[in-house]
């Protein structure tokens, strides 16, 4: 039996997956495991929804550090087992670039002609050794490293009417949330709407 509305390779990857509940399912009728109306297809359909879920986050709240080498990196701590998948993601939205991203499974490191590894080095220590072989990359070393690009960005597209620091929070994970960052300072600071007329 093939469990069409369960995406077996998502709950798969979920952190308390077990291989014979997989089995059990396969064993069940395919019309109550697509209404997942069984215990097994129900606990089997929430895996694949957490860990999509959980890409989803990773992905779009993931804080890249950007190297004068040309080396994008980042430390990625996620509950289900799914670095792999956004390390791919990342280097497809970033082909011109060496990607970096650690986490619990090693350390990925994706090249711009195309090569991965997988190294058991923390990321610090990975991106340290490629410094050392590359040499400063001139689109980056061009741009201002310091945060007035975005400070000026930010206060041109920031309404301080509309400023809402509650909702800000509720939207933003606790843990992608830090004290003091660039977003955080700057919303404070919002220039008034009548400023542009």
């Amino acid at each position: 039996m093939e469990c069409d509305s369960i995406n077996i390779r998502w709950a798969r990857r979920h952190r308390n997956y077990k291989p014979h509940l997989l089995e059990k399912v396969k064993k069940q009728d395919p019309n109550l495991v697509k209404a997942k109306a069984t215990p097994e297809a129900r606990k089997l359909a929430n895996m694949q929804s957490q860990v999509a879920r959980a890409y989803d986050k990773t992905r779009s709240f993931a804080r890249l550090n950007v190297s004068k080498h040309g080396i994008i990196w980042s430390e990625i701590v996620s509950e289900h087992r799914i670095l792999d998948l956004i390390f791919h993601h990342f280097r497809r939205r970033y082909p011109t670039f060496h990607v970096v991203l650690g986490g619990n499974e090693g350390t990925y490191v994706g090249t711009p002609s195309g090569k991965t590894e997988i190294r058991p080095l923390p990321v610090s220590e990975v991106v340290k050794a490629l410094e050392k072989k590359l040499p400063p990359n001139e689109l980056i070393c061009g741009l201002e490293f310091e945060q007035q690009l975005w400070i000026s960005f930010y206060k041109s597209q920031c309404i301080s009417e509309r400023a809402n620091l509650k909702l800000m929070n509720q939207m933003m994970p606790k843990k992608y949330r830090e004290k003091g960052a660039l977003e955080d300072t700057i919303v404070k600071k919002c220039a008034k709407i009548c400023d542009y007329m």
